[in-house]
């Protein structure tokens, strides 16, 4: 008696991303002039900032490059008020 395989094949689903959300923006969020990525939150006369899974809490005045676009961001303690 000959073997037969049956071959059941599942539909693939491309993995889908969320839109960006700008409903939760706060006062206190320092995003990317150009692409509004998520740098930096502000708070307590401080900047935290999260890199690679390591948790930075820096003074102004704060620049940093975007990881997702390259644009050059500064951000001042005027501007945190």
């Amino acid at each position: 008696m000959p073997h037969h395989h049956t071959w059941l094949s599942k539909p693939t689903r491309q993995p889908t991303k969320s839109p960006p959300s700008t409903a939760i923006v706060g006062p206190s969020d320092w995003r990317c002039s150009r692409c509004a990525k998520l740098l930096g939150v502000r708070g307590r006369g401080k900047l935290h900032i999260c890199v690679h899974g390591h948790d930075y809490t820096v003074s102004f005045p704060v620049e940093a490059v975007c990881r997702g676009c390259g644009c050059f961001n500064r951000t001042d303690i005027d501007q945190a008020r």
